[in-house]
């Protein structure tokens, strides 16, 4: 078959495929067709809860919350895994939030 069809259109051939295989976006799941970028990752929405530093912890449980939340106290343990829409309040050692981030 190689003979009849001419080496030089079967390297024409793989070439182009290999070419058009190339410029396929399989690896970006995440890309805005409209303009091409792409959008920010989920987030935790902390920036508006900023409000909360400098108040007490009991403070968290009298505001309404959907994301999951983390309190990180002083000498407490964390795992370091990093969720984007997971509130974390860190209190200070008198048990005042000093930050309110995601994570």
């Amino acid at each position: 078959m190689i003979k009849s069809f001419g080496k030089s259109k079967l390297y024409a051939v793989l070439g182009t495929t290999l070419f058009l295989a190339a410029c396929n976006h399989v690896g970006q799941p995440y890309m805005n067709t409209v303009n091409g970028n792409m959008p920010a990752p989920p987030s935790c929405q902390a920036s508006t809860l900023q409000w909360m530093v400098g108040q007490p912890e009991s403070a968290i449980s009298g505001i309404e919350l959907t994301n999951p939340i983390r309190i990180v106290k002083p000498g407490t343990s964390v795992t370091m895994d990093y969720n984007a829409s997971r509130l974390t309040f860190t209190l200070d050692e008198t048990g005042v939030i000093s930050t309110v981030s995601c994570g």
